[in-house]
C-alpha cells in the first residue's frame, strides 16, 4: 500500500517592503511551487501556526527565478519589520476557482431568483446569491 505524501506549504523569505500612496510592495524569495501562476490573491502565514496572517498579496507585478514582487492594497499597511522573516505562502483560490477565473471561454449570464429561499453560493467569495430585498 503507498502512503499518501504529506502536503508541505512553499516557505518564503520577506527581502523587501515599501509603500505607496495606494499600495505597499512586498518582495519575496523562494519558490512558490507546487502553486502555478497567477500566484494571486494569496496570502504570507507565520511558519509554526500557517493560520496568522502576515500580508494579503492582491497582484504580481514582477516574477524572475525565485523573486517574487506583489502589491497589496488598502486599508492593509505591511509593517516593514517583517523584512527578513520566513513565512508559508498560500493562494486563497481552489482548483475550481482557479479554473473559473482563468477560462477564457467561459460566458457568464445574470440569472434572478425569483424567492429569497432559493439561491446558490457564489463559487468565488461563498457569499448567498439570491433575489434582492424588497423594500
Amino acid at each position: 500500500m503507498r502512503r499518501a505524501k504529506l502536503f508541505i506549504a512553499p516557505k518564503v523569505t520577506v527581502t523587501d517592503v515599501s509603500a505607496a500612496d495606494r499600495f505597499d510592495t512586498i518582495t519575496v524569495a523562494g519558490s512558490l511551487s507546487p502553486y502555478t501562476p497567477p500566484f494571486v490573491p494569496a496570502g504570507l502565514y507565520d511558519v509554526r501556526t500557517e493560520r496568522e496572517e502576515a500580508a494579503q498579496l492582491h497582484k504580481l507585478v514582477l516574477s524572475q527565478s525565485d523573486v517574487h514582487t506583489f502589491h497589496t492594497y488598502r486599508p492593509q499597511r505591511i509593517s516593514s519589520s517583517i523584512v527578513g522573516g520566513q513565512f508559508v505562502y498560500r493562494p486563497w483560490l481552489t482548483p475550481e476557482q482557479l479554473e473559473l477565473v482563468t477560462d477564457s471561454s467561459r460566458r457568464w449570464a445574470r440569472r434572478w431568483y425569483p424567492t429569497h429561499e432559493e439561491h446558490v453560493d457564489c463559487a468565488l467569495t461563498w457569499e448567498a446569491i439570491t433575489a434582492p430585498m424588497e423594500a
